[in-house]
């Protein structure tokens, strides 16, 4: 008999959106943009990804953009959002891995510019920037075109390595791609390769530590409780559902803004909207409740 369990459908529900912690820093220029097609459209299509923290909490793990067209008061402005509840330590449920940086940078420019942060990138083999990449205390692996690597190392906490993270980040950033690079798959040196060979405008990648579930909450944590601590930067963090994500929900914009309409009242509404639906599972695996 197979040990796997029946997966069932995604979990969601209507929450207020002040209670979402958003645990990294994102690109709020595409916001207005994003407001005015979800106003547009008279629906929200796709439900942001979160897991519960305790007291009533939730941290936001995909769609930040989306949770701050909803609650920001020149935009959406909305009180409740329609989410997907994952389990963060549920292995099964999802797993956190990491997105590497693409960018046009010259060499000698974001060294030096590094270096006039007081970060000081260290050359070093490819090979052993694969396993420098999985320890511990690493900010992040420079790849160049050219095939010099280097290796940026600092901070002795969590907070000071997530703080130096952002300056590097700094450097390039309004000039993002992203794009995957997991060390512990497949032959390291093609999958750089591919990768310059994918992006031809892109002359370096920054690839990056994964965190873990554990740091991502005790930022957000922090957070939560009003604590000046620092984001993680943009772009990095890759939750995979692995449950299935929702998307197409397509659930109705006017019930979410409605102030006259409770929150039981929303969740009552979205239950009798989901038992109209016939959602589609894919092997990926995606629910999908466009029908």
């Amino acid at each position: 008999m197979s040990s796997k369990r029946c997966k069932p459908e995604p979990e969601l529900k209507i929450v207020p959106v002040k209670d979402i912690v958003i645990h990294e820093h994102f690109d709020k220029t595409r916001s207005p943009r994003l407001a005015k097609r979800i106003e547009e459209d008279g629906v929200l299509q796709d439900p942001p990804i979160v897991a519960r923290l305790g007291e009533g909490k939730y941290v936001h793990l995909d769609g930040a953009n989306r949770i701050t067209v909803f609650r920001e008061a020149d935009l959406l402005n909305c009180q409740h959002i329609l989410v997907q509840i994952v389990d963060y330590f549920d292995p099964e449920s999802v797993r956190l891995s990491t997105w590497c940086h693409l960018t046009q940078q010259d060499k000698g420019s974001f060294l030096s510019r590094l270096q006039s942060k007081g970060i000081e990138p260290l050359p070093m083999d490819g090979e052993a920037a694969r396993v420098v990449i999985s320890g511990e205390g690493v900010l992040c692996c420079l790849f160049f075109r050219d095939g010099d690597v280097f290796g940026v190392k600092g901070g002795s906490d969590l907070e000071s390595r997530v703080k130096l993270m952002n300056e590097v980040v700094r450097v390039y950033e309004g000039r993002i791609e992203r794009d995957c690079l997991e060390p512990e798959n497949g032959e390291w040196k093609k999958k750089i390769a591919s990768l310059f060979e994918k992006h031809q405008d892109c002359n370096a990648i920054v690839a990056f530590p994964e965190f873990t579930p554990q740091q991502v909450v005790q930022i957000a944590n922090k957070l939560a409780t009003g604590e000046n601590v620092v984001k993680i930067p943009p772009g990095i963090t890759r939750h995979i559902v692995l449950e299935g994500r929702a998307l197409r929900i397509n659930f109705p914009l006017s019930v979410l803004k409605a102030e006259d309409i409770s929150l039981e009242t929303k969740n009552e509404l979205l239950k009798e909207f989901l038992k109209k639906k016939k959602p589609r599972r894919y092997e990926e695996p995606t629910f999908m409740y466009d029908e």
